[in-house]
């Protein structure tokens, strides 16, 4: 490498006795730079519970982050269309209320669509994530990410 070059390494670990929990990490290095990079500490177990219009994830304990996120995605090849909603939490917003899980819930809100809703006869795709820094730029991510062909239809409220 030249003095003026960066490199960026983005290196990802997946746990194979854990169905779907990864980790992943971006940090540029630059000549002169130590070269090591350590990945986040992992999630605990995270639970999910899901019906069209909700999903919820409980966590039991979470590496450093700046953000977690809970995604959620279905999707059809015939005809291709995807419908994608995402949930942000802060770091000092999960701290201030002590929260252990997080929860999407678009059934009461003002002029949320029914065909925004996600149909348990679509492919789905969930996942939840704590985020520290930018993971485009540098920074680090530990997440579950499950894909799922249906889901079961909820309970009549």
């Amino acid at each position: 490498m030249r003095a003026t070059d960066r490199q960026s390494v983005l290196l990802t670990a997946s746990d194979s006795a854990s169905q779907g929990h990864y980790r992943r990490m971006r940090r540029s290095i630059r000549v002169g730079e130590p070269t090591s990079v350590t990945l986040p500490e992992p999630l605990g177990p995270v639970t999910f519970e899901m019906s069209p219009d909700q999903l919820s994830a409980t966590w039991s304990t979470l590496p450093e982050y700046d953000e977690l996120s809970l995604v959620r995605e279905s999707y059809s090849r015939t005809p291709s269309w995807t419908l994608f909603h995402e949930l942000r939490l802060s770091s000092t917003f999960v701290n201030a209320v002590g929260a252990a899980s997080m929860t999407m819930d678009f059934g009461d809100v003002p002029g949320f669509k029914s065909g925004w809703l996600h149909d348990p006869a679509n492919a789905q795709f969930r996942a939840f994530v704590a985020r520290r820094g930018d993971l485009d730029t540098e920074g680090a991510i530990a997440g579950v990410a499950e894909s799922l062909t249906t889901i079961s239809a909820p309970a009549k409220r």
